[in-house]
């Protein structure tokens, strides 16, 4: 089977994105319990070594930029409040951009050519026929428990 990420090495044992949905719930009440029954789903798209390493990059790339922005944001902000001298916040302002820059650029070149985990949740065909029959991401619907005062009549 052919990698649907990139389209052109083969899959690898292993390598899939695998993706957990669950539909047909069924709620079902008593007197003294709530119940839900759900089937579940483990979706598995083919996918090769290369395109599983590459998207494991950008997603770190992705959590550097974030840790980056954060980094400038408190940068602008002390020297907002001068809290540092003006050259001091100014280089680590520079340094996190110039990061945020490269870590982008990781991310963009990592994902040169194949697609991403997230667009296979959107664009893949038996994930789209799954949502189309109501089936949602995840292990198993949300439960909320309400509170019932039962009123007996006597």
């Amino acid at each position: 089977m052919t990698c649907w990420f990139c389209g052109k090495e083969p899959s690898e044992e292993g390598k899939a994105f695998e993706v957990e949905m669950f539909g047909d719930v069924k709620q079902s009440q008593s007197v003294s319990e709530e119940a839900v029954s759900f089937n579940k789903k483990l979706v598995a798209v083919p996918r090769c070594a290369s395109c599983k390493a590459k998207q494991r990059r950008a997603k770190t790339a992705d959590g550097f930029t974030v840790l980056f922005l954060i980094l400038a944001l408190a940068a602008l902000l002390t020297g907002w409040f001068k809290w540092l001298p003006g050259y001091f916040w100014g280089m680590i302002f520079g340094f996190s951009l110039g990061m945020v820059i490269e870590f982008l650029t990781i991310h963009r070149l990592s994902m040169k050519g194949i697609k991403s985990e997230n667009y296979a949740k959107h664009r893949n065909k038996e994930i789209l026929a799954l949502t189309t029959k109501g089936y949602q991401f995840g292990r198993a619907p949300v439960q909320h428990k309400v509170n019932k005062v039962l009123i007996e009549e006597e």
